[in-house]
């Protein structure tokens, strides 16, 4: 622990050279519409030593995080990298995060029938169960693919997605050279396809009702590590049984979704083949996932329920990974995430690998201007309850609460919170008596 000054830099500006350039490339040839952008992010912390509270001054005092981003676009050609300098990283990101270098680059070609990207691409099938390739930088995330990916729309209602590459574990992937394509240790492939059965139902279009159904497939491939699993002696020698792990690991996820006046339900399965892991203990069990959601919505009124429930579905390019580097999917959390400090102090996490039964609903409802419950400015109401157990019926999660919003004047607004929130510490914070 150490204590840090309050000095925080934080700032994401668009170059005024890049912009300048921008208009001078426009007004020299409108036909091409060539677009030259960029930005600067850059994060700092400066730490001191605090003998009040026995925290010693880190070898790097001024910790910071700068993300540097340059690309071009056109109609029909896109090209990007980013640039990063971690070499101090801030607080609480993976140690792995640690380097510099150039992190991300892409050529994109944009066509009327779908899109390739070669480079470092990112992306998602269905609510991302078994795939979602996304950066998030204020914790610490980039699981970007490092190959290539096709997006086509051949016919109306039909969508297809296939990717393929090396998964992006911060510098782990320069280490067998610059582009990192080293299928003999770890490689990622995946297909989606989505069809909007509206698009050729006209009974459906007429009443405004959308049906979607899709379906996803993802395989990694990992070389396998010699785990030892016991040792055992026999005729006076001793003799090491090791875990028998598999290379190619699969997961498919199929879902359908219906949208029509204001309803909006969706049922989605998700199932991950044996996959030994540090996350889940070397279990072979496989994991599966299956989500409900159902919402309701109309002038001032919102509803949503939802229930999932997962088992065992870590998924990660590297077996023995541990924190957020390398992982392929994502889960829904299903607890809200709260705006204010006080209410978010513990925050839940998705168990992914050991599983969990989640439970959501949210009811809100805002008063009209000008009536006796909205006033001026109206009024809104909104009643949340969350509650997660663990798959054995241990109590994980519960948070319910009662958030009022009212505007008074131009100036004031009264924001109120009424919660409850009640906690396993050893599953949120990882710790307990």
């Amino acid at each position: 622990m150490y204590r840090y000054l309050a000095l925080i830099v934080s700032f994401i500006a668009l170059p005024l050279w890049a912009e300048q350039l921008q208009r001078d490339s426009l007004r020299q040839d409108q036909k091409r519409s060539v677009e030259l952008v960029g930005s600067i992010q850059h994060d700092g912390l400066y730490a001191h030593k605090d003998a009040a509270i026995g925290a010693d001054k880190p070898e790097f005092p001024y910790l910071s995080n700068t993300y540097l981003d340059v690309g071009i676009r056109s109609k029909y050609v896109s090209a990007g990298l980013r640039g990063e300098v971690l070499l101090a990283p801030m607080p609480g990101f993976d140690p792995t995060f640690k380097g510099a270098g150039v992190s991300h680059v892409f050529v994109k070609v944009q066509t009327k029938y779908g899109s390739l990207t070669i480079g470092d691409v990112y992306g998602q099938f269905g609510s991302g169960m078994i795939l979602r390739l996304y950066e998030d930088r204020a914790i610490g995330l980039d699981n970007a693919l490092r190959g290539a990916k096709l997006y086509l729309t051949p016919y109306k209602g039909i969508a297809i997605q296939v990717l393929g590459g090396k998964q992006r574990r911060y510098w782990e992937m320069y280490d067998d050279g610059a582009w990192g394509f080293n299928y003999r240790k770890d490689a990622l492939i995946g297909a989606d396809m989505e069809l909007g059965l509206h698009e050729w139902i006209p009974a459906m279009q007429e009443k405004g009702a959308n049906l979607t159904i899709g379906g996803s497939w993802v395989s990694k491939y990992q070389k396998e590590d010699t785990l030892i699993a016991s040792s055992v002696i026999r005729d006076g020698y001793l003799y090491a049984q090791r875990y028998n792990l598999p290379e190619w690991v699969g997961a498919w996820d199929a879902r359908v979704q219906f949208q029509m006046k204001g309803w909006n339900a969706l049922v989605e399965y998700a199932y991950k083949a044996n996959d030994p892991s540090y996350d889940n203990g070397l279990s072979y069990k496989p994991g599966q996932t299956l989500l409900v959601s159902l919402s309701y919505s109309r002038s001032g009124l919102a509803v949503l329920g939802q229930i999932k429930r997962s088992e065992n579905m870590s998924f990660r390019s590297d077996r023995l990974g541990d924190n957020v580097a390398g992982k392929i999917n994502y889960l829904p959390p299903f607890a809200q995430q709260h705006t204010y400090t006080l209410a978010s102090l513990n925050s839940y996490v998705t168990q992914i690998a050991g599983g969990e039964w989640a439970f959501q609903g949210e009811v809100a409802y805002t008063w009209k201007r000008h009536t006796a419950m909205g006033g001026k400015y109206g009024t809104t109401l909104k009643l949340h309850a969350t509650h997660i157990r663990g798959l054995e019926d241990t109590e994980y999660y519960t948070d319910v609460n009662v958030e009022l919003h009212k505007k008074l004047t131009p100036e004031w607004t009264i924001h109120a919170l009424l919660m409850y929130q009640g906690y396993n510490q050893f599953i949120v914070e990882g710790h307990g008596p």
